[in-house]
């Protein structure tokens, strides 16, 4: 990846995202850096690396043999990308490895591939389109050829765990849903009454919360849009009313969201308000 952070940034983030390996070319001025990381589970050989690229020698559990592996970021400046593009010709003719070649290159062959802004210059995309080519080594038997790779990271899933909303207590239905699960006759001990309790005042409060917050971003919309239709009419005591009562309800709808980020935020000092 392309980055302004040192290094000592970068170390931070590398062992709290669990990754063994690392190498990288440090930032110069306002010019980014690179910073390639990776796990015990592939061997990589770093055999060269500038501003713009990693060269590297990958070793895949799954595969048999050895292959070339060019993580790219291409030069911003075109005087200096179509310098990087010769370079890339001459990795392609005296690699004797399988190759592929990923990264942000900074162009494209064709105008379809651009969306939005300015259209893509021709002679660029000729170049461009050239360098490929050339790397593609379209001789008879070849089975070299640009390649589109997609990485599925799959993320291991937390178990799901309970926690009391505290915007819960906001509603009057609340205390209502607790006690109705309380006050059920439960066999067994008393200790398994109270376990038992426990696990359907849970599935009784989620089941409910559902329903009655589920729809809580919408209803602030569409009291928004009432309270502006409202406050565009001519004044009279009923519409003064029915504003007061809006704001009422979408104060309390704010309140209950800045309670849910203030028990997700983890910060104790932070009162209802501020």
């Amino acid at each position: 990846m392309e980055t302004k952070n040192k290094r000592d940034s970068l170390e931070r983030i590398r062992k709290r995202l669990r990754f063994n390996n690392s190498s990288y070319v440090e930032p110069e001025c306002l010019s980014g850096g690179l910073a390639l990381w990776w796990t015990d589970e592939v061997t990589v050989d770093v055999r060269f690396k500038s501003k713009n690229l990693f060269r590297c020698i990958v070793n895949l559990p799954l595969f048999s043999s050895p292959f070339l592996v060019t993580f790219v970021y291409a030069p911003p400046v075109w005087n200096h990308r179509l310098a990087f593009w010769n370079y890339l010709r001459n990795v392609a003719s005296e690699n004797r490895y399988p190759w592929l070649c990923v990264g942000d290159l900074n162009d494209c062959v064709a105008q379809v591939e651009k969306q939005g802004g300015n259209p893509c210059s021709r002679s660029r995309m000729e170049h461009f389109h050239s360098m490929v080519s050339d790397c593609d080594a379209t001789r008879v038997g070849s089975d070299h050829c640009p390649l589109v790779v997609f990485f599925e990271v799959k993320l291991k899933k937390v178990p799901f765990q309970f926690k009391f909303e505290s915007k819960w207590s906001t509603h009057p239905e609340c205390s209502q849903v607790v006690s109705r699960v309380w006050n059920e006759n439960q066999g067994g001990s008393a200790l398994y009454g109270l376990v038992q309790k426990l696990k359907k005042c849970k599935g009784e409060l989620l089941k409910w919360s559902r329903l009655v917050f589920g729809k809580d971003k919408l209803k602030l919309k569409l009291l928004q849009e009432k309270l502006k239709a409202i406050q565009a009419t001519p004044f009279s005591a009923d519409s003064f009313k029915e504003e007061r009562d809006i704001i009422e309800e979408m104060e309390m709808l704010l309140l209950r969201e800045e309670m849910a980020l203030h028990q997700r935020s983890r910060i104790n000092w932070l009162l209802y308000g501020d």
